[in-house]
């Protein structure tokens, strides 16, 4: 009776601790190299990150060593799951690539993050597509982006999602970003194919045309969106 005991505790916790492993990697992520999809059964990982261009690998822990395709070329990764469970960071190396690999970024795209109160976007962001300022009133947001603040967004706030129209002199199409849980910095891309990827982190106390004060180092914001 005592061994029955223990062994139906140890099933029980194993099987707690695979499904804490397949909440771990499971789900669909905004890469470094395109929207990766995995699936996880146990420490088992497999996945696909577009066409003919696939991994599979071993989740150990907070780490997950995997194998991927990509067309004809083929390598290894590791990538390390973030504190809050909702990014990665990790390097792949392609066969007879480089020695030191390159660098591979994750971040989740959660479908709880589209609930709950609006979050805060207003602020001076600097992103990978420029400098972005935003104003927001409620769940609408409007503002500029890129040199000069020659680009102009404006959007709707669901949770931590901002789904926005941009306009540039060369074109506009529609793109949506996302708030890290810790709310300082955001990631998205644009809709459009191949889509372009949007990071941001926002700059504190950057406020417009900042006026210096003696024996003060300001930060503001110039009217071509150029930071001081």
């Amino acid at each position: 009776m005592k061994m029955g005991w223990r062994a139906c505790l140890v099933l029980a916790l194993a099987g707690r601790a695979g499904q804490a492993a397949g909440a771990e990697w499971a789900g669909e992520w905004l890469t470094d190299f395109g929207v990766l999809v995995l699936r996880q059964d146990g420490a088992a990982v497999r996945g696909d990150y577009g066409p003919q261009q696939a991994v599979e690998g071993k989740a150990l822990g907070k780490t997950l060593k995997l194998s991927f395709r990509d067309g004809r070329s083929s390598g290894e990764a590791q990538l390390d799951l973030g504190a809050d469970g909702a990014s990665f960071r990790g390097t792949r190396r392609e066969q007879g690539g480089q020695s030191g690999g390159e660098p591979w970024r994750g971040w989740r795209i959660a479908a709880e993050a589209q609930k709950g109160k609006a979050a805060d976007f207003s602020g001076v962001w600097r992103s990978s597509l420029g400098m972005v300022v935003l104003e927001q009133k409620g769940e609408a947001v409007k503002g500029s982006f890129g040199c000069q603040g020659w680009g102009s967004v404006e959007g709707m706030v669901k949770g931590r999602r901002l789904e926005l129209t941009w306009k540039r002199l060369e074109g506009s199409g529609r793109a949506w970003t996302e708030l890290t849980p810790d709310l300082k910095s955001f990631f998205g891309k644009t809709e459009e194919t191949p889509f372009t990827r949007w990071l941001g982190q926002k700059l504190e106390g950057h406020a417009r045309k900042a006026k210096p004060k003696p024996g003060e180092v300001v930060g503001g914001l110039a009217a071509n969106s150029m930071c001081y």
